[in-house]
């Protein structure tokens, strides 16, 4: 494997190893190319200032390589294009909550000879508190470590904060929040945030759940800002898409203190199946964003108009 350029289309495809693929469709490519261009330029400019301390987390991470289930093409999953960039992050830890995926992506982290030190963390291990704190205590100078972790990202979440070098405020976080749906909860998320000099690339499912399933309330409740009045902010909107993710981004901004960049729409078959929201302590975060977002992966540049 060799250093990831700007954006995965620059990159060789992965070879097929005989191990579990992960089945995707062609939107995913789309996705994962503003993933990559987004840690090329956060991981560059953090190399230097916050050297030692830098975190790479992906809570859904899968597999490590997907097929296109249109093209039969393999792809490079968001966790092993992390694992390329060119300025690697210090501490890489990967959350999947299916066995199989999580025991074939720690064989791929370990086939790419990417970490320096790489362990495996099952969260129903009852001795996992005393594995994250071990995991702390590996020293980074002579390259990175990483975590693969089996388990659902929403128990993850305070086992990971365990795992992360130094202290909240103290270290710098990018994260990747990839759940197909309505499936972490508010309450990881605003502990994920906690205290934390972080940024999040999430997929926020307004057409691909939220307007199908809005009805789910005990689900959705879950998933929105605690107190958020999502039910009659819907009821009022002529898009309930657009109005969950307005509630949603204001919970980001009051409840977690975070600036929200302009989302990016991913489409399939010419119609918008979800948004990609980007959420930065900083406001230099949300100008890497702006950066990955307005060239699409066929090169055009994007004209916003709000």
């Amino acid at each position: 494997m060799v250093a990831l350029p700007r954006d995965p289309s620059q990159l060789p495809a992965p070879l097929d190893d005989g191990r579990l693929l992960h089945s995707s469709k062609p939107h995913s490519y789309d996705k994962l190319f503003y993933w990559s261009r987004v840690l090329q330029e956060f991981a560059r400019l953090t190399k230097n200032d916050w050297a030692g301390k830098r975190c790479c987390l992906d809570l859904f991470a899968s597999c490590g390589i997907y097929r296109d289930a249109d093209t039969g093409q393999l792809g490079w999953g968001s966790p092993l294009l992390a694992l390329h960039a060119i300025d690697p992050f210090d501490v890489y830890v990967f959350a999947e909550k299916i066995p199989e995926r999580a025991r074939v992506l720690a064989e791929r982290v370990a086939d790419s000879n990417l970490a320096h030190e790489l362990v495996r963390i099952d969260l129903a291990d009852p001795d996992v508190m005393r594995a994250a704190a071990q995991f702390k205590a590996i020293e980074t100078t002579r390259g990175p470590k990483c975590a693969v972790i089996t388990g659902d990202a929403n128990a993850a979440v305070p086992i990971v904060k365990l795992m992360l070098p130094g202290f909240p405020g103290r270290r710098i976080v990018l994260t990747m929040l990839d759940p197909y749906g309505v499936s972490f909860d508010w309450d990881s998320f605003a502990g994920l945030t906690l205290h934390e000099r972080l940024d999040v690339l999430l997929l926020f499912p307004e057409d691909v759940d939220l307007e199908r399933n809005w009805r789910l309330e005990e689900r959705i409740d879950r998933y929105m800002p605690t107190g958020c009045d999502w039910r009659t902010a819907i009821a009022q909107a002529r898009n309930r898409g657009r109005a969950f993710r307005e509630e949603y981004e204001q919970g980001i901004r009051d409840q977690l203190g975070l600036k929200v960049g302009v989302p990016k729409a991913i489409r399939a078959h010419g119609r918008e199946i979800y948004k990609l929201l980007y959420a930065s302590r900083h406001e230099r975060g949300l100008t890497v964003w702006d950066h990955a977002r307005r060239e699409d992966p066929d090169g055009q540049i994007e004209l916003y108009l709000a």
